[in-house]
């Protein structure tokens, strides 16, 4: 075999020879691996799979406290929300340093849509807002017959039953309770 190889310096390379074959793609048949570099999890700097949990856990319970309202799938929306904010195609790509405030977001979202369900529904609204006031009242320190006189006091009316508060009034009181720190 007589082959002869010729650059001409113009970026075209002559070969001449007797019955040579050359072969360009040496893939043959094969297509090339579809390769992803920058979206590749990353267990040493990307969230733990706990954290994960955690985060889907809390948009489980928008979703379901929102569940019916308005048409809307508010699990996708929030995980959307989530995915944008960080700027990452999944939620499990939000690096761990950024997982407190992560959940802080998504308590804060969690807020914005339990006050956007009290114009849709005060009843679920106030199925939903009374246990987190009670919660939220026990976890100061605070013996739960002693909401009353509190609600009585920050409402400026009488209360005797929590649960024949109006919607307005118990995210009067939601805010009032929430926005004691804790000792």
């Amino acid at each position: 075999m007589n082959l002869n190889r010729q650059n001409n310096g113009d970026s075209n390379i002559n070969i001449d020879g007797n019955n040579n074959t050359v072969q360009i793609n040496h893939y043959e048949n094969a297509k090339p691996k579809r390769v992803i570099e920058d979206h590749q999890y990353n267990s040493e700097i990307h969230l733990t799979t706990d954290q994960q949990y955690q985060l889907k856990t809390i948009i489980q319970e928008i979703a379901d406290m929102m569940n019916g309202i308005d048409g809307i799938n508010y699990y996708a929306k929030v995980f959307s929300g989530l995915n944008k904010k960080y700027r990452v195609p999944k939620y499990s790509l939000i690096n761990q340093e950024c997982f407190s405030e992560a959940k802080q977001y998504l308590k804060t979202q969690k807020n914005i849509y339990r006050k956007k369900l009290k114009s849709y529904s005060a009843t679920r609204f106030k199925e939903l807002t009374i246990p987190l006031i009670i919660i939220r009242w026990k976890y100061l320190g605070n013996e739960e017959n002693s909401l009353l006189s509190f609600a009585s006091e920050k409402l400026n009316k009488d209360v005797n039953d929590i649960k024949k508060l109006s919607a307005n009034d118990l995210d009067t009181l939601y805010s009032r309770v929430y926005s004691i720190k804790h000792k």
